[in-house]
């Protein structure tokens, strides 16, 4: 697909066209890449708060669903299944490439890791 963008700001315009110059890129594999990188960060951040959500009620799922899998989007709870594939399917028929979070919820509570970085 083609799609024609135009940016009005122009200091984002002078900025795309001085690090395209400097990386030996052109403007629009410079744009591609910077968008590519943002729907990434934000599809993260998405998982990160449904993931956040999911061990919050894990509690209250593993007793509505026992030894089941869920999917978990916008914090409820779209569809379950014993059968992984099967749920997998459903979901992407649903919601196509929106990420969804599936998971067991006879996953085991995690665990505190504590890291002092460094090596030993």
């Amino acid at each position: 697909m083609t799609m024609e963008i135009t940016l009005k700001e122009q200091r984002l315009t002078k900025g795309l066209t001085m690090w395209a110059n400097k990386t030996h890129r052109s403007p629009e594999e410079m744009l591609e890449s910077a968008v590519e990188t943002y729907l990434t960060e934000l599809e993260t951040d998405l998982l990160r708060q449904e993931t956040e959500i999911f061990w919050k009620r894990l509690p209250e799922l593993q007793k509505r669903f026992p030894h089941q899998f869920v999917a978990m989007y916008q914090g409820k709870v779209v569809d379950h299944s014993k059968e992984l594939n099967n749920l997998m399917q459903r979901v992407q028929e649903t919601f196509g490439d929106i990420p969804v979070l599936i998971a067991s919820v006879d996953t085991p509570p995690p665990r505190e890791i504590n890291w002092t970085g460094g090596r030993r």
